[in-house]
């Protein structure tokens, strides 16, 4: 097969997804990855498809195989442990895939962040949520996502001064209703609802 008939479907591809026509998207990678079996990537753009139209059996079926392609693909397992999160039937099977996320890439902030949220909600281990956290920002100083968490993981801690870098740095990226919930925690005020935007549900990674 040229190289250019591959190309053009991809493109064509790629912009549904920006569109967010997942379904027309899912039939187009299908066929891509019916023409080329050992094409690593369209495997896992079909699996991050399959994911945002909530298949997650098939998105992890995808993901497999784009790893066993490329076994250091760390987006792939990523997104195989946001899909058992997604499921919320196998935290062990979610924070398997987020450690191998890291391994095959050390900087791979969401998978830092995927393991704080599951540690912090579903097994209720918040000072093991914490070191997650802090890798979180550390790799990625303005993750909105990271300071969330780790102000909540603080709170839970009860290291309320400790809570106060997180409550800044969020008003100074501009998220200050994440703020508010860190603040809303101090005061014992936390619930899962108050987390529930920024954690794990199954939001795989997708080409922006």
């Amino acid at each position: 097969m040229k190289y250019k008939e591959v190309l053009l479907p991809k493109q064509q591809a790629i912009a549904l997804i920006q569109n967010r026509q997942f379904e027309q998207a899912r039939v187009l990678y299908s066929q891509i990855c019916a023409q080329n079996t050992e094409d690593a990537e369209a495997w896992f753009l079909l699996g991050a498809v399959n994911g945002q139209l909530g298949l997650f059996e098939e998105a992890i079926a995808c993901c497999l195989r784009a790893t066993a392609i490329f076994p250091d693909y760390a987006d792939a397992y990523y997104n195989m442990g946001a899909a058992y999160a997604g499921q919320g039937e196998d935290v062990e099977r979610a924070v398997d895939y987020f450690q191998r996320a890291i391994a095959a890439d050390a900087r791979f902030t969401r998978a830092y962040v995927g393991l704080g949220w599951l540690h912090l909600l579903q097994k209720r281990e918040p000072e093991e949520a914490l070191a997650y956290f802090e890798k979180a920002v550390e790799t990625a100083p303005e993750s909105t996502e990271g300071y969330h968490g780790l102000g909540l993981a603080y709170a839970l801690t009860g290291k309320r001064a400790l809570a106060l870098k997180p409550i800044s740095m969020l008003r100074t990226l501009n998220r200050p209703d994440l703020a508010l919930a860190v603040e809303n925690a101090l005061r014992g005020e936390f619930g899962d609802g108050e987390a529930g935007e920024e954690a794990p549900k199954g939001s795989l990674a997708r080409p922006t």
